[in-house]
């Protein structure tokens, strides 16, 4: 199970890599007989082209109802939400276009949250911030506190986190990473000296939107602890949180 799981996150990562490389904007056609191009995101500024029909667009982003386009000829421009809604996708279907909250979800940038969860018979209380710098991949640092009868620990980690459906509202996503771990030991109880690990671990969770700048994250993650001794310990990670995005 864990050699399996590993091995599918390597490929989902350096799929993700390349497809995120390689990745289209949505494209949609003009079917009325025009759609007016503006040269800025209102009716105040010129229009400097009039799109006939069959013109292929690529959408690049929104502002309030307003929406950039590229043209097959390179043409950049603006285009009315009233206009857009009246195209068809590559499959002669209506545009699906996300609501605004969401697709600001999926542009995000950063991210910041808190995580509740347990590692084995410890209770885990998780920090982290994430970089976006694609749709579809993100570095995320992370600081944890573990809490155990006998012993407590701080788990500071570095991931690349891969999400290969960023359009999904509840999108599924998956992460490899590496870190140390402090291990700090109640004395009164025990008699093992305070440690100083490194960590590596591959994980995969859910991104759900929830409303405004909110989302939901639940993951699970193996954990592998390498010890000073030359060996390794392996622990399961649950938790589940909530998050902000900008």
């Amino acid at each position: 199970m864990r050699v399996s799981l590993s091995t599918i996150i390597l490929l989902v990562l350096l799929f993700t890599s390349f497809a995120s490389i390689a990745e289209t904007d949505q494209r949609v056609r003009v079917v009325e007989p025009f759609i007016s191009l503006y040269t800025g995101p209102g009716v105040g500024y010129p229009v400097f082209l009039d799109l006939e029909r069959g013109t292929w667009l690529s959408i690049q982003r929104r502002q309030v109802d307003w929406y950039e386009v590229i043209t097959d000829k390179k043409e950049t421009g603006w285009i009315r939400h009233v206009d857009l809604v009246k195209t068809v996708s590559i499959d002669d279907q209506p545009v699906k276009l996300y609501d605004e909250r969401q697709n600001d979800f999926i542009q995000r940038n950063l991210e910041f949250g808190a995580l509740w969860g347990e590692v084995g018979e410890a209770s885990l209380f998780t920090m982290f911030g994430s970089f976006v710098f694609t749709n579809n991949l993100a570095v995320d640092l992370s600081v944890s506190q573990m809490i155990g009868n006998l012993s407590s620990s701080k788990l500071y980690d570095v991931n690349l986190v891969a999400q290969p459906f960023p359009e999904w509202r509840v999108s599924p996503y998956f992460s490899m990473g590496m870190g140390r771990i402090k291990t700090t030991t109640n004395t009164t109880l025990v008699k093992e000296h305070d440690r100083d690990d490194r960590t590596a671990n591959v994980g995969l969770g859910l991104r759900a939107y929830l409303t405004r700048s909110f989302f939901l994250r639940a993951e699970y993650k193996e954990l592998v602890i390498f010890t000073s001794t030359n060996d390794y310990e392996e622990l399961e990670i649950w938790s589940i949180g909530i998050g902000s995005f900008f």
